[in-house]
């Protein structure tokens, strides 16, 4: 019989982001093992107005450029083992690195 899935062990935090953001160094401190992700991506807004493609996975990021039909507000979902996940430390870095974005 196939392991069951325990969903409560995980914790997701979705978020939308209403202003530029810097993807690189978002990206550097989101891959930081002590936030507990086990995963993040989004669609952020960059400084130059362009969206970009953030991937966190574990403690690597990637930014690349987002596909050209995405429009709106920046958006970025977090997951991670819901007794590890620091929601205060992932919040901060995302003021840090988007200063205008109200959270």
């Amino acid at each position: 019989q196939p392991p069951r899935h325990r969903t409560a062990d995980y914790e997701t935090l979705s978020l939308e982001l209403d202003s530029p953001v810097d993807a690189e160094k978002l990206g550097r401190v989101l891959a930081d093992p002590r936030l507990g992700l086990l995963r993040s991506k989004g669609f952020l807004r960059g400084f130059d107005g362009a969206f970009v493609t953030l991937h966190v996975v574990g403690p690597r990021s990637q930014v690349e450029p987002a596909p050209s039909w995405i429009d709106g507000p920046g958006r970025l979902i977090c997951i991670g083992f819901a007794a590890e996940m620091d929601r205060a430390a992932i919040l901060a870095a995302i003021r840090d690195w988007s200063p205008r974005t109200s959270l």
